[in-house]
């Protein structure tokens, strides 16, 4: 008789072995959305991320923004320069402002923020930034500002170069002090001002003053100042300026970004429907990646 081939019979098992596998590969295929589509690109860029040892995700970011979508609410995107750089958020002014920003807490909603001691200021007597500090420009779709300075600060008006002495009464300092007949000396700004040369610069809280009454001034200038502080020296205000003042931030998506995260997702703005969005991996839901609709993440 003759005997069979010892490998004869371990074909068939090694070949039943293999259409097994293949099978369940295939399967697996189908039903893992993983390996049928590629990750869209906002999901990938709205990771979270972070510079000089600082967090950076909703409602800021540290990614470009792309047609129609961004992973910032607008006019919230931080730029990084270099490793050991400070993030910087950029304002969207005329003059590019940009402010450092030295910390961001995503319990209270504030960012620290300090102007680049490299920005130009009146002159060196006189240290005091040459433009406006003011978020105004930064609003949401119903034009509400989102960012604020803490209830701490307020904003200073600095006038400089006056060749006429304020001449109203009933004007607070910072402190909010009110009287019928003020001394404006004490809004003197001292290293701005030269009376010999007819010469006067003052500060005051933003809601002080009337404009009308300041057309003698070579420049008017916006920028936060603890109401706390007492100090009209022209270099305790830059000094401070410089080592940080906090801004709160009003976004009312964040509870939206809180449900998209606990699905998976990763939060971000449609830009062209001014609204936010989930950027999950395969497509862009409203709300979070358990919903059943799935807009476009350009749509509006």
């Amino acid at each position: 008789a003759t005997r069979p081939s010892p490998g004869r019979g371990i074909e068939p098992f090694f070949a039943s072995q293999m259409k097994a596998f293949f099978f369940c590969s295939f399967l697996l295929f189908c039903f893992n959305p993983s390996f049928t589509a590629a990750e869209i690109p906002e999901y990938r860029d709205c990771a979270p991320a972070s510079c000089n040892g600082i967090a950076v995700h909703y409602p800021f970011s540290l990614s470009a923004y792309t047609p129609g979508t961004s992973c910032s609410v607008p006019g919230l995107k931080l730029t990084c320069q270099g490793d050991k750089a400070d993030a910087l958020l950029s304002l969207i002014t005329p003059t590019g402002l940009k402010l450092i920003v030295k910390s961001i807490n995503y319990t209270t909603q504030t960012i620290k923020l300090a102007i680049d001691r490299s920005l130009p200021v009146v002159n060196n007597q006189c240290p005091l930034p040459s433009r406006n500090i003011t978020f105004s420009h930064i609003t949401n779709s119903d034009g509400e500002s989102i960012l604020s300075f803490a209830t701490n600060y307020t904003m200073g008006i600095f006038f400089f170069g006056c060749s006429t002495k304020p001449n109203f009464t009933g004007v607070p300092d910072f402190s909010g002090g009110d009287s019928s007949s003020y001394n404006f000396t004490s809004n003197l700004v001292s290293a701005c001002s030269d009376p010999g040369a007819t010469s006067y610069s003052y500060a005051f809280s933003d809601d002080s003053f009337t404009l009308a009454s300041w057309t003698s001034c070579r420049t008017t200038l916006g920028f936060p100042v603890l109401i706390s502080s007492s100090s009209r020296d022209a270099r305790t205000m830059w000094t401070s300026l410089t080592e940080g003042f906090d801004v709160v931030w009003t976004v009312n998506s964040m509870g939206d970004c809180l449900g998209c995260t606990a699905s998976g997702g990763r939060c971000g703005y449609n830009t062209t429907g001014d609204h936010f969005l989930c950027f999950c991996r395969q497509d862009a839901h409203s709300v979070n990646c358990n919903q059943p609709d799935a807009p476009s993440p350009s749509s509006s």
